[in-house]
């Protein structure tokens, strides 16, 4: 039996605060009026729970022999329920899978250890939930059963929090990748597409924050929103530490229809600066939309997500009803594709996730031998950056975003964050606009911290 309850407008943000500390607590927040960016989902208090952390693969606390996709799509089959029409989750799972999961999903993937605190995965399969519809400005809550979470989401509604208040927070910064050495690894990327070892491949490289005084992770989380309210933000707080995620790219999203379960990509690839004087930053969208070397490195990667696609949906389903669409953010403007296809029956948000992961726009193509080419030169692992971040609903349907845009947060004696940023190379890069791109994309990061060191959190 489901209950479904509606209750007094209050802002997501406000209601999660007084959750933020507490690990398995998760917000997938809308925030930029997109035509799909209408809901934002809380949860708290899972059910059950997958985890993998260092290869240890858990279930509800208990070490298994299983490989963490099969054990979330047999549980997904367990907890299969009928939906609501309208909305996009009433009960299901919400979390997150990181980078170095891509050997769970192609034992071909090369693995490395992580450089931040979070698991590897983290899923929770949540009986209650608030889904805060920002198009009418209602409040909805889900609970599946006399889910014990009830309680404390109504009480998180009640009382929520404003801004924390705290003082300025003074943030010091460090790069583990100079612009001299980001521009020679483009040079040697360069050469091995021009040597036929792949057509392109996503280069990264992280900026660490840590901060002189007392900075929660939702603190840095309000802050980034603040500096860009993407369509796909999330927090999500582990057992020692946080996720915070202004993610403007769709990973994948399957909608249940009357002719099956359609799934649809949305890879982002090419980037440009925004600029402040109007006609300087339409020139700069322009020249993002006639660029050669963005158009074919969209177009690789749309060939890519065909392919993967290919694996879990029927045949001849498969088409591009969107390529190298202008879309603009706060710091910059993306060409960004749509894949769509339809599902082939019995298959879900588990078996699609590993069919596609990681996502070929931050891997490159062909995957497995762009995958291997990063590893060698980055030399450590990316953590939930680059992974996928979402929720797959008990009745099909799910969404899930690709985790760019995303701080992996370290909560100890002191608060430390890591946020990665980088770009596709192929054949046509120019090595030292390459290193720009990164320094535009870390751009919204830069304001958070310098509103947080200002005493502007949110």
């Amino acid at each position: 039996m489901r209950q479904l309850k509606e209750l007094p407008w209050r802002d997501p943000l406000e209601v999660f605060a007084g959750l933020s500390d507490t690990p398995w607590t998760r917000l997938l927040l809308s925030t930029d009026g997109a035509a799909d960016a209408r809901w934002s989902i809380v949860a708290a208090e899972p059910a059950r729970t997958l985890r993998v952390e260092a290869g240890r693969v858990e279930i509800d606390g208990e070490a298994v022999d299983a490989n963490p996709f099969d054990l979330w799509a047999e549980i997904a089959a367990e907890r299969e329920a009928k939906t609501a029409a309208g909305f996009p989750f009433l009960s299901g799972a919400v979390g997150f899978v990181g980078y170095e999961a891509a050997p769970f999903a192609d034992a071909a993937a090369p693995s490395a250890p992580s450089p931040g605190p979070l698991p590897t995965m983290e899923i929770g399969f949540y009986d209650a939930a608030l889904l805060f519809d920002h198009e009418e400005r209602r409040i909805w809550l889900s609970a599946r059963g006399d889910a014990p979470a009830t309680e404390r989401l109504l009480r998180s509604l009640q009382h929520g929090c404003g801004p924390s208040g705290r003082r300025p927070a003074e943030a010091f910064l460090d790069s583990d990748c100079s612009r001299a050495n980001y521009v020679a690894t483009v040079e040697t990327f360069i050469a091995q597409v021009l040597d036929g070892d792949f057509f392109q491949a996503n280069l990264t490289r992280m900026i660490r924050a840590r901060f002189r005084t007392d900075v929660s992770p939702f603190d840095l989380f309000r802050a980034m929103v603040a500096a860009d309210p993407a369509p796909h933000a999330a927090f999500l707080r582990s057992d020692r530490g946080a996720a915070a995620s202004i993610s403007p790219e769709r990973f994948f999203r399957i909608e249940p229809m009357a002719d099956g379960r359609r799934v649809s990509a949305e890879p982002v690839k090419g980037t440009a600066p925004r600029r402040r004087d109007g006609e300087r930053d339409r020139a700069s969208a322009a020249a993002l939309l006639a660029s050669e070397k963005d158009r074919a490195e969209n177009a690789m990667i749309v060939d890519l997500l065909r392919n993967d696609l290919a694996k879990v949906c029927r045949e001849g389903t498969i088409e591009v009803p969107e390529f190298c669409a202008l879309r603009s953010y706060a710091g910059v403007h993306h060409l960004t594709s749509r894949v769509e296809g339809v599902l082939r029956a019995g298959v879900g948000a588990a078996e699609t996730m590993r069919a596609l992961f990681p996502c070929g726009s931050i891997t490159g193509a062909p995957k497995i031998e762009a995958m291997r080419a990063i590893r060698a030169v980055e030399g450590r692992g990316r953590g939930i950056y680059t992974g996928a971040i979402g929720y797959a609903d008990d009745g099909g349907g799910a969404d899930f975003s690709v985790a760019i845009r995303t701080a992996e947060i370290a909560v100890d004696a002191r608060t430390e964050a890591l946020y990665g940023v980088g770009g596709g190379v192929t054949m046509l890069s120019d090595p030292q606009a390459e290193y720009d791109e990164t320094e535009a994309k870390a751009a919204t990061f830069l304001r958070a911290l310098a509103a947080l060191s200002a005493g502007r959190a949110a």
